[in-house]
């Protein structure tokens, strides 16, 4: 289902070793973000069929905190003012465990900005 969602997009995506396909939506140059620096997320986690599932702005420290690998991997890659469009299939999202408000064995598709 990633795969075809992938193929199905106009923007072109790379795939992470790690096995979710991201490509940038608005790019910015800018410094690295680094371990410790606190930054403004913009989290928007949706299945792949397009129900939204949450939509989060918080403060966020790179590095801390509970955010599934697919986003800190993510995270690495960017900058200030950027966004990412995620598509991550269920085992690098949340699991087989899932969570409140994921079911287990959820692909997702993820729009990540970080605040300028």
């Amino acid at each position: 289902a990633c795969s075809m969602m992938v193929e199905a997009d106009t923007l072109r995506y790379e795939l992470d070793d790690f096995g979710f396909w991201y490509a940038k939506t608005i790019s910015h140059e800018g410094e690295d973000l680094v371990a410790g620096q606190e930054v403004m997320l913009h989290l928007q986690i949706s299945e792949l069929d397009g129900t939204l599932i949450a939509d989060t702005k918080s403060s966020f420290v790179i590095g801390a905190g509970d955010l599934p690998l697919v986003v800190i991997r993510s995270l690495r890659m960017m900058v200030q003012g950027e966004q990412m469009k995620i598509i991550a299939p269920w085992y690098t999202a949340y699991g087989v465990e899932g969570t409140k408000i994921i079911k287990p064995y959820t692909n997702l598709l993820i729009i990540l900005t970080v605040e300028e």
